[in-house]
């Protein structure tokens, strides 16, 4: 009787854990962005994003993904405030204009 009762609680384990493998979250996408924070974007490594000094890097990941890591990978000095360079893990990316992802006319 007990055996067959841990059987039974394993096939059920087994089948909820397949079921959620397959039937995920509809919009499970993920897309990583570099960020570059710094005085002049022109001293920035490649970037997809870029922004000015002291840039709050969190409340963009707020605005733009679902949920979020980031992760600083590089910084060096130079200018006003140095330069720092995030990786954004951003997890169901909101609808967002793709004019927000390129440099401004004239800096291209």
């Amino acid at each position: 009787m007990v055996r067959s009762n841990v059987s039974r609680l394993m096939l059920a384990i087994s089948t909820v854990l397949m079921t959620s493998q397959v039937f995920g979250p509809a919009n499970a996408a993920s897309v990583n962005y570099k960020m570059c924070l710094g005085e002049y974007e022109s001293n920035c490594q490649t970037h997809d994003i870029y922004q000015y000094c002291y840039y709050d890097v969190q409340a963009w990941a707020n605005a733009h993904c679902g949920s979020s890591i980031i992760q600083e990978y590089n910084t060096y000095g130079g200018n006003k405030c140095g330069y720092s360079h995030y990786m954004i893990v951003c997890d169901n990316p909101k609808a967002a204009p793709a004019s927000i992802f390129r440099k401004p006319p004239g800096l291209e």
